[in-house]
């Protein structure tokens, strides 16, 4: 895991996502807050951490067959 004091983190190549806030707090680029506990999902993320943070990240796949 990776703790991002308070820097800001941009996850690449966009699309769409799913974050969640295990431990900290930070804002998203559109001003919304995450704290402990957050879910968001989105298709560009860009988090700036505010504490030590440990956020997790998946990336939605699109179905197929």
């Amino acid at each position: 895991m990776r703790y991002l004091p308070r820097r800001l983190f941009t996850h690449c190549p966009s699309g769409p996502y799913l974050a969640y806030v295990a431990k900290g707090r930070g804002l998203l680029s559109d001003g919304q807050e995450l704290a402990d506990g957050g879910l968001v999902r989105g298709d560009d993320l860009r988090f700036e951490a505010r504490d030590e943070t440990q956020l997790i990240i998946g990336h939605l796949m699109p179905a197929t067959g």
